[in-house]
């Protein structure tokens, strides 16, 4: 897998870090001078402008190797967006991008911390505990934050996944009958290039959730819905012919580097 390097510890990028989104428009004239114009869903980019201030030679190493391993702009990597969650159907526990054991029905329009109906209830009928997850392409090794709002009609002992590939073991989370953000930041020794996250639940029991969140940091930020895209964007390139470095020292290294990738509409 090629990937955008983690730069810094717990954080793969430097602020201020700028995003856009780029689209084409599609215009038609008609014979009586009338003016159609709207935006064309299958031609969208997001575009990343990332500056690096004072990174060490290693560091500087890291962006080198993968920007010469990928030729330029010719092949595509792995780039974790700083902006975006990045799990799929961050609200919706029913969606397919949720691999959900037999035992575990998602009921949908339940109310949330914020009194809408946006919640989900996730009800375990077995007596042996079920998961619901999703299994991301994503290294494991990153250092990882991962969140959610849970809460429970009867104190319940609940585990948040966030780990490699295959594991059944999840860090240990006490849901009470109020509203409240669990999170927790995961760091593995791990060469797996993929990453369950999720959440498991104990037999005949049922747990509300709202609003599952993975990001690429080491600390909790604001919530992020997402649908159908989220942040992992594995079709990632440079856009630029050459990375020009300024270099003031020893480990004292700057640049900027610009990054495009297509938008999932």
């Amino acid at each position: 897998m090629r990937y955008f390097p983690s730069v810094l510890p717990g954080n793969g990028v430097q602020y201020p870090v700028r995003r856009t989104l780029s689209q084409r428009a599609v215009e038609n004239v008609t014979p009586g001078g009338g003016l159609y114009r709207r935006l064309d869903t299958g031609l969208a980019y997001w575009r990343w402008d990332l500056v690096f201030q004072d990174v060490s030679g290693a560091q500087r190493q890291s962006i080198d190797s993968l920007f010469n391993e990928c030729r330029g702009s010719l092949l595509p990597f792995l780039f974790l967006d700083p902006f975006q969650n990045l799990v799929r159907h961050s609200e919706a526990f029913e969606a397919a991008a949720w691999e959900k054991e037999a035992s575990i029905v998602a009921t949908a329009e339940q109310a949330d911390p914020f009194d809408m109906p946006r919640a989900r209830r996730l009800s375990n009928a077995s007596g042996a505990w079920g998961s619901v997850r999703q299994r991301l392409p994503v290294p494991a090794w990153v250092t990882y934050s991962v969140s959610c709002w849970l809460r429970a009609n009867v104190p319940t002992g609940v585990e948040i996944l966030a780990g490699p590939a295959g594991g059944t073991n999840g860090t240990s989370a006490m849901v009470n009958t109020v509203w409240m953000r669990h999170s927790l930041t995961v760091t593995h020794i791990s060469n797996e290039e993929e990453l369950d996250v999720g959440l498991r639940i104990p037999g005949n029991s049922e747990v509300y959730a709202y609003g599952f969140q993975l990001e690429p940091f080491a600390t909790v930020s604001e919530y992020q819905k997402t649908t159908e895209e989220s942040g992992v964007h594995v079709n990632c390139r440079f856009e630029q012919d050459e990375i020009r470095w300024v270099t003031k020292g020893v480990d004292h290294h700057s640049t900027r580097i610009y990054l495009r990738a297509p938008r999932i509409s």
